[in-house]
């Protein structure tokens, strides 16, 4: 798999027009492109958006 086309993907399905399944579609797309490095992903976006954990 070549990353930088995959994770093109994430950025169409962020654009779906209900909210809810463009996030969950595009971050799950950002996890699969990241592969073992998803804790990284998961990581970052706890600290961004003030995750407890």
């Amino acid at each position: 798999m070549h990353r930088p086309h995959f994770a093109l993907s994430a950025i169409e399905h962020a654009m779906d027009p209900d909210a809810l399944t463009a996030a969950i579609d595009a971050l799950h797309t950002a996890a699969v492109t990241f592969g073992a490095d998803a804790p990284v992903l998961f990581a970052e976006i706890g600290r961004e958006f003030g995750s407890a954990s």
